[in-house]
């Protein structure tokens, strides 16, 4: 054993070196119910390719006493840490980009195999080998990833389109170094969703969990019969002056304080869909405006035209291409 990589709230991943090969390996202990279906989805993911498809390559799993253990292909960095070693520097487009693109591969072959991650975040993209293989990546951790048709509409996790939303959230911190939505309570959390995408469809709502929780119902509206509650219907006013003005000051200005701390972006993210939220018109930074950019010279498309690919004279290295750039994901995703 070398050292221990990282500790999560399942187990924890140690860095070995095989005797027989003296490959350096990752090896990741958890509990043996947990461990096994991991190992399960790895087994399956391990027929498609993971090198091609940017996926975590598995070497073995095997039990040992009460835990199993995983042994996978070692790694570099999540993205989380390498912008924390950068002094917590926010990514530049032409960084993002190719990691977004070598994740819609990643997506695209999850959903071949009929899977869905399910755990999309920065802690979850490694890079591969920073120093010689810049901004390469892999998807990791299969932990609650699940097949897609035992995944229904009305359970927690909401099978269509999460990958989607979690990877457009990923792209959002990297390129601001601040979460999308807050995380300091689920009424802000959702209260913020609201304030920037509106409220869902009442047909959305009916089929969600816990909706009467953030949602009050008038079943005799004409109109929307579901409205978002204000903090007092939501916590009730005797848990109001502790909980919410120790906090923030106020009672419903988080929400809109996080939208304008995403200052002129904002337009973008108050579209109602993850759609509308990922096709944000092209932006050059230091270059030309948004008004002059024009879908013949800078389509959306191009942000994931940068494909790895070998540089001339330096065979096996790989350098993301910088073309224009642009914030999110094409809008025909």
């Amino acid at each position: 054993m070398d050292h221990e990589e990282g500790r999560g709230s399942f187990g924890a991943v140690i860095h070995y070196q095989q005797l027989s090969t003296f490959k350096n390996v990752a090896v990741k202990i958890l509990a043996t119910n947990n461990g096994i279906r991991e190992s399960k989805m790895l087994d399956k993911i391990k027929c498609a390719d993971p090198d091609k498809n940017n996926l975590l390559k598995l070497v073995e799993h095997f039990s040992l006493g009460l835990q199993h253990c995983i042994v996978f292909e070692k790694l570099d960095q999540d993205v989380l840490h390498f912008m924390s070693k950068r002094n917590r520097k926010p990514m530049e487009v032409s960084e993002i980009r190719p990691i977004a693109q070598q994740i819609l591969v990643a997506l695209n072959a999850l959903k071949s195999m009929g899977l869905a991650h399910t755990d999309i975040k920065p802690d979850n993209l490694m890079l591969v080998n920073h120093a010689t293989h810049p901004f390469k990546v892999k998807l990791i951790d299969f932990g609650l990833a699940r097949n897609i048709s035992d995944l229904k509409r009305t359970s927690q996790i909401q099978a269509l389109g999460v990958d989607m939303w979690s990877l457009g959230c990923s792209l959002v911190f990297m390129y601001f170094f601040k979460h999308l939505y807050p995380r300091t309570s689920e009424y802000e959390y959702i209260a913020t969703i609201v304030r920037m995408h509106g409220t869902p469809p009442d047909h959305v709502l009916r089929e969600g969990l816990r909706v009467h929780d953030f949602f009050s119902e008038n079943k005799t509206s004409s109109g929307n019969k579901f409205k978002f509650k204000i903090p007092t219907e939501y916590m009730g006013n005797a848990l109001l002056p502790v909980f919410w003005f120790a906090s923030t000051g106020c009672l419903v200005e988080p929400a809109a304080a996080a939208v304008q701390s995403f200052g002129p972006f904002c337009g973008s993210f108050r579209r109602c869909s993850l759609h509308g939220l990922l096709s944000a018109p092209p932006i050059c930074f230091g270059g030309p405006t948004r008004e002059s950019l024009t879908a013949a010279s800078a389509p959306p498309s191009h942000f994931v035209y940068g494909q790895p690919r070998d540089c001339a004279g330096a065979p096996g290295s790989w350098r993301p291409i910088v073309t224009c750039v642009h914030l999110l994901l094409p809008d025909h995703l």
